[in-house]
């Protein structure tokens, strides 16, 4: 659920005229036929705070994972925290009056914004006004349904809607939908986002009370889709250039046998596939200050793989996440079921005691600092690689804010087999 946080970007941007034909949609949602309920249900049976819950999403492309991250005191209340990292979370507050919103992020409501009550209807409405920049903005929130949705972890029946409208002097300038399945939570969102873009959230895979969702979740042995043959080769086209990856040798790492794949001596992995599952120990005849992890032995929905390392002069965080299997045509052809990773890399640059001590004495004022962007602001990535059973890499695609870098494999030669350009 998305609320405005600065008055001058809604102005900015302008939201209000792109969102009209948005909110026509979630208007015939909640006017569409349904099956009418008139009893009431407890919120927590739609909106479930469980500490070891754990929840995989999928946002244009783009996976990220919800989890419990602690409590702290807002409002005098215990607040309960799901989100992604420190950085990227709310804050909830259920008690005996129901469900409460007291923060987005780092940014703390002066009156907590209700959801709903303890128990909950088709057609409730509950409305609260806090203050963002000295105005009054009101957030409604309208249950609707019920619906049934079809998310990439399956088919959910008699979802519940909140249909939430954010206002500033009386003009909708934000709107967004949420569903939320009984014994799950949510598995589907559409709105706006800040710059006036429609978004779509949607649940790939989640660990619950009841259970895992999909409850059908197979393994795939990790080695099989990623070959370290001493003979394999594969040859790869950006659109403009082609470059030719090959088995370079092996070199003993603490006892354990590890493979270098690359382009040449200067440019090359060093990668290990084993019983534990991939990794890589290092880049260019450079180890990394721990092994990466990239994926289990045998990996399904649901695996993700963080590491931190300290690299040269920043520290580098990489989160590997598995996304399940598409069908990929590429130059070598079609491969069925390829195994989708993302990952994202974070480079953190290092600051040295003069720079903070700069910080410090920054002027919050001076809005031409306000508009400049810090040099030591942190670098995030995210690639996207395909791999085909027997094969290895089949695609990768490099992702830089709106510069998209992609290779496609043209021809390989795994296990004596010949691949493409036929």
């Amino acid at each position: 659920m998305n609320r405005i946080k600065n008055l001058e970007h809604v102005s900015a941007t302008g939201w209000t005229a792109p969102l009209a034909g948005f909110i026509v949609v979630l208007a015939l949602a909640a006017l569409a036929p349904g099956r009418a309920w008139a009893q009431e249900f407890p919120i927590e049976e739609y909106f479930p705070l469980e500490y070891q819950a754990k929840w995989l999403y999928l946002e244009d492309g783009r996976a990220y994972v919800t989890s419990y991250l602690g409590t702290e005191r807002v409002h005098g209340k215990s607040s309960l925290e799901f989100g992604e990292d420190e950085d990227d979370y709310d804050g909830y507050v259920l008690d005996a009056a129901g469900l409460w919103m007291v923060h987005e992020e780092d940014s703390y409501f002066t009156t907590p914004i209700k959801v709903s009550d303890r128990k909950v209807k088709v057609g409730d409405q509950f409305e609260s006004t806090h203050r963002v920049e000295g105005e009054d903005v009101t957030e409604t929130m309208k249950w609707i349904g019920p619906e049934k949705i079809q998310v990439k972890a399956g088919e959910f029946t008699d979802c519940l809607g909140i249909l939430q409208e954010t206002s500033l002097a009386g003009e909708i300038v934000s709107t967004s939908v949420t569903w939320l399945a009984k014994g799950v939570g949510t598995v589907l969102e559409e709105g706006k986002d800040e710059d006036g873009e429609l978004y779509r959230s949607e649940l790939i895979w989640a660990r619950v009370q009841s259970g895992e969702i999909p409850a059908d979740n197979p393994t795939y042995p990790i080695c099989e889709y990623f070959p370290l043959g001493k003979e394999d080769s594969w040859t790869y086209s950006d659109g403009s250039s082609t470059y030719l990856y090959s088995i370079l040798g092996t070199e003993e790492l603490k006892g354990i046998r590890a493979v270098r794949r690359g382009i040449s001596t200067l440019d090359y992995d060093t990668l290990v596939c084993d019983a534990k599952g991939l990794w890589e120990y290092g880049e260019s005849r450079r180890l990394h200050s721990a092994p990466v992890p990239i994926s289990p032995a045998n990996v399904k929905l649901g695996t993700w793989r963080d590491s931190t390392n300290f690299e040269v002069d920043a520290m580098v965080s990489n989160r590997y996440t598995f996304l399940g299997t598409e069908d990929v045509t590429v130059y070598a052809g079609t491969f069925k079921d390829c195994l989708k990773f993302q990952l994202v890399y974070t480079v953190g640059a290092e600051r040295t005691l003069a720079e903070e001590a700069e910080d410090e004495e920054y002027d919050e004022d001076d809005d031409e600092d306000e508009d400049e962007e810090e040099e030591d602001e942190d670098e995030e990535r995210y690639t996207f690689f395909w791999l085909a059973r027997g094969v290895g890499i089949v695609k990768q695609q490099e992702v830089r804010g709106e510069e998209v870098e992609t290779e496609e494999l043209i021809r390989a030669t795994v296990g004596g087999k010949s691949y493409g350009d036929k």
